[in-house]
């Protein structure tokens, strides 16, 4: 197992979704700073080459969350991407 570290973040309010908290802090530092947060949508198929990358640097759900969970998680990709290299190679 991988020891892990963390810092947990307890927002002040549970009003407020944690972007809107960060981005009322930081407007409230500078009124010109851009917001901290950038949502980033991921096609399907764009978010199978990510994760296929990651796990080629050896990032994956495995490493980042050690214990049953995150090895569940982390072979259950490896899975969905063999499926997904074998449906190429063959057609499918």
């Amino acid at each position: 197992m991988i020891a892990q570290q963390s810092v947990f973040l307890v927002p002040t309010t549970i009003e407020s979704s944690f972007e809107e908290i960060l981005e009322v802090y930081y407007k409230g530092l500078n009124e010109n700073m851009p917001p901290p947060i950038v949502r980033i949508d991921i096609s399907d198929e764009a978010r199978y080459d990510a994760i296929e990358d990651l796990t080629r640097m050896n990032i994956n759900a495995g490493t980042m969350y050690p214990g049953l969970d995150g090895f569940a998680k982390s072979f259950r990709w490896e899975y969905e991407l063999s499926i997904r290299s074998e449906k190429e190679r063959y057609g499918g």
